[in-house]
């Protein structure tokens, strides 16, 4: 059901059942990138109705818009759009914010876990601020272009931070289910009609679509898998349909090394605190085949070339990577070690809260030897290669340098509270999502900004969540008494 608010009555009320509308529309937007031109259509349309929902105060629907897997066509998404860049979406988020604020007489959280986040946050700006001017020399054109980057991404945060009277765990299922099914819907008819679809440049055997280069795969997947094989969950049926939905897209369009780690990792959490014998057999037999179907295809065995194939490079990577020399490792993995050991080599005040504003690191350890890249252009601007200062780096090692070692101790309070707050009172579906946003977000936050915000909406729904645990201890403190 579609939730607004209601000035008159002030609370939610609920219109009418319109998931499956809301469903209908994001495939429909989604499916529009099959070409550049359908693509701005696309977005014209979505905006349109994100500042149509704001006015008419339809908050859930207008973050589903924000969040869904928008399509790439080139440098054409909803997120960066030519010519206006992410200023859109950084103004999109800030109207609702705004309007929400205005209509929940916008006060500060009180929670300890908010309170703990906003302080985080604050000593991180602070301390990037003073790196800054301590570091003035660096200031060129690269320097400053990654520092709007920043900046632009901590606007953003704030603003969806500001929207927490919205975030409810009801409602995020809710929210993350309809995501999941738009984007394998869409996926499975662009692919079925070829529209949009090309050949994977550097998987030849394999195809990609404008959807299926979007990093929610890694959230879509083990959610569905999980769902289907975990208490909780809702309909199984549905989960079981969107699971071969997922393998049908994985066969034509492949299955990227950080989503295997992802479920490797979440498998071992939940064979521990869910599944049972069978269960596990059962996982264990499923993961066997969807890994075998994809590394032992009849599309990889018909490659002309096997080491030019990314999906087999990267998953070799792991094992090349036990030999200790670090030339034995596929190229791409290889650049996320290097960035990782230059990342340690910097002050301890770096390793521990990050750099949010204008971070960056140098070759101060390991060389990375662009002469055998595939592709430079991939890996860095030149602009950055020129300067020897990286800024962009890659999954873990841009949230190190970003939020420092003390995300991850972050990351695990929040778990060790999923499992204090949802597991322990039998909330499965709250727990299935917390616990893949949480492991997603181990490799992707900040890297992926939409993944970034399920993270900050999941801690704000944790936050509501301890805060009726205490009002409902204190009712109960004064029935007693």
């Amino acid at each position: 059901m579609l939730i607004t608010y209601s000035k008159e009555k002030k609370h939610y009320k609920l219109l009418c059942n319109k998931d499956s509308l809301l469903t209908v529309l994001l495939i429909f937007l989604s499916c529009l990138f099959f070409s550049p031109v359908t693509a701005v259509i696309s977005i014209i349309l979505t905006y349109s109705l994100i500042f149509f929902g704001i006015l008419k105060k339809h908050y859930l629907f207008v973050l589903a818009l924000l969040l869904y897997s928008s399509g790439y066509w080139g440098e054409i998404n909803n997120l960066v759009i030519p010519g206006v860049g992410g200023y859109l979406y950084l103004v999109s988020w800030f109207f609702l914010a705004i309007s929400i604020a205005k209509d929940f007489n916008f006060r500060l959280p009180k929670s300890k876990l908010a309170i703990f986040i906003l302080s985080y946050l604050t000593i991180m700006i602070i301390l990037a601020l003073v790196n800054n001017i301590l570091n003035s020399e660096v200031f060129d054109s690269t320097h400053l272009a990654f520092i709007k980057k920043d900046l632009t991404f901590i606007m953003i945060t704030v603003a969806v931070i500001a929207c927490y009277p919205l975030f409810n765990m009801k409602d995020f299922v809710r929210l993350a289910n309809i995501l999941n099914i738009t984007w394998v819907v869409a996926n499975i008819i662009l692919i079925v009609t070829t529209l949009g679809v090309e050949p994977h440049k550097a998987s030849p055997s394999y195809i990609f679509t404008p959807l299926s280069y979007d990093e929610f795969q890694n959230f879509y997947f083990p959610l569905t898998l999980f769902l289907l094989f975990s208490k909780g969950g809702g309909s199984k049926f549905i989960a079981l349909l969107l699971f071969i939905g997922h393998l049908f897209i994985m066969y034509n369009c492949g299955l990227g090394s950080q989503l295997i780690i992802v479920i490797v990792l979440l498998s071992l959490i939940y064979f521990i605190l869910f599944f049972k014998k069978l269960s596990l057999i059962v996982f264990c037999l499923i993961l066997f085949l969807i890994m075998n179907g994809n590394l032992g295809n009849s599309k990889i065995v018909a490659s002309e070339n096997k080491q030019n194939d990314i999906f087999i490079n990267k998953t070799n990577a792991i094992i090349n990577s036990a030999t200790g020399d670090i030339n034995n490792i596929p190229w791409s993995p290889r650049v996320r070690v290097i960035e990782i050991v230059n990342f340690f080599d910097k002050g301890i005040l770096d390793i521990s809260f990050g750099q949010i504003i204008g971070g960056y690191i140098t070759e101060s350890k390991l060389k990375f030897n662009f002469q055998f890249s595939p592709s430079v252009e991939d890996d860095f601007s030149a602009e950055q290669i020129k300067s020897g200062r990286f800024y962009s780096l890659h999954n873990i090692s841009s949230v190190l340098l970003k939020f420092g070692v003390l995300f991850y101790l972050m990351l695990f309070y929040i778990f060790i509270l999923l499992l204090k707050y949802f597991k322990k009172n039998s909330k499965f579906d709250y727990f299935n999502l917390g616990i893949v946003i949480v492991a997603v977000s181990f490799f992707n936050f900040y890297w992926t900004w939409r993944i970034s915000f399920l993270l900050i909406i999941l801690i704000f729904c944790i936050a509501k969540e301890m805060g009726s645990v205490v009002i409902k201890r204190i009712d109960t403190y004064n029935q007693v008494n």
